[in-house]
C-alpha cells in the first residue's frame, strides 16, 4: 500500500508544480507510516525522537519561507542526520548497545559544528551519511552469506527508497519544492523498511 501512495503523491507533486510548496509540508505525514511501527511496538523514546525531527523540519520549512535562519538548516541536517545513524543503529544490532550513546553523542558534537561544511564540494553530512550507509549494507551482506533471515521484499524497498532519496540530492537545486517534497517521501519510506526490518517485537536498547 506505501508504494501505490508514495507513487501517486511523488506523481501529483510533478504533474501539479503549482502546489509543491504545499506538498514540501504535506510529504511529512508520510512520517506517519515509521510512527505507527514505533507505536505499535511501544518504543518511546523513538516515537519522541522522530516526532522531535519532524517538527524541526517543519521548523525549517516554515523559516524558508517566513523568517530565514540558517541555524534552522543546522537543527535540521543534525536530526535527520542522527536519525539515519540510530535507524541503521536499530538494523545492526539486535539490542543496541550502551556505547552507542557516547558514540551518537559524539556524532551530534561533531554535527553541531562541521555539519554545513564541505570537502570538495561535498557536504561533510553527506559524506558521514554514505559511511552510515556503506556500514548497513556490509553488515547486511555479511549477515545474508551467514544465513541470517532478512525479509526480501522489506529490504529491497529499503534500498530502492534509500537510492531513491540519494539520488534526488543531485537534483535538488533544480526545482527545490517538487524534488524535496519527493524526497521527503522517499525518506520517510525508507525510514518506514528499516523499522520493520528492525522493530518486529518490542526492543530494549543501550542497556
Amino acid at each position: 500500500m506505501i508504494v501505490y501512495i508514495t507513487v501517486l503523491f511523488s506523481l501529483s507533486v510533478l504533474i501539479g508544480g503549482l502546489y509543491a510548496q504545499i506538498a514540501i509540508f504535506a510529504s511529512h505525514l508520510f512520517a506517519l507510516y515509521p510512527l505507527s511501527i514505533t507505536l505499535k511496538y511501544d518504543c518511546r523514546w523513538l516515537t519522541v525522537f522522530l516526532v522531535s525531527s519532524i517538527l524541526v523540519s517543519l521548523l525549517w520549512h516554515c523559516s524558508q519561507l517566513w523568517f530565514y535562519n540558517i541555524k534552522f538548516l543546522q537543527l535540521d541536517v543534525i536530526h535527520q542526520n542522527l536519525l539515519i545513524a540510530v535507524s541503521i543503529a536499530l538494523i545492526i544490532f539486535d539490542r543496541v548497545p550502551q556505547y552507542m550513546l557516547g558514540i551518537l553523542l559524539s556524532y551530534t558534537i561533531f554535527l553541531s559544528v562541521f555539519c554545513l561544511d564541505t570537502v570538495d564540494h561535498v557536504s561533510i553530512y553527506l559524506i558521514f551519511s554514505g559511511c552510515w550507509v556503506l556500514a548497513l549494507m556490509f553488515h547486511i551482506l555479511y549477515e545474508l552469506i551467514h544465513k541470517k533471515y532478512y525479509p526480501t521484499y522489506d529490504l529491497i524497498m529499503l534500498f530502492m527508497y534509500a537510492s531513491i532519496a540519494v539520488s534526488l540530492y543531485t537534483l535538488a537545486p533544480v526545482n527545490y519544492n517538487v524534488i524535496h517534497s519527493i524526497w521527503h517521501v522517499c525518506a520517510y519510506s525508507t525510514l518506514y523498511f528499516s523499522f520493520k526490518i528492525s522493530i518486529c517485537r518490542e526492543r530494549i536498547d543501550f542497556e
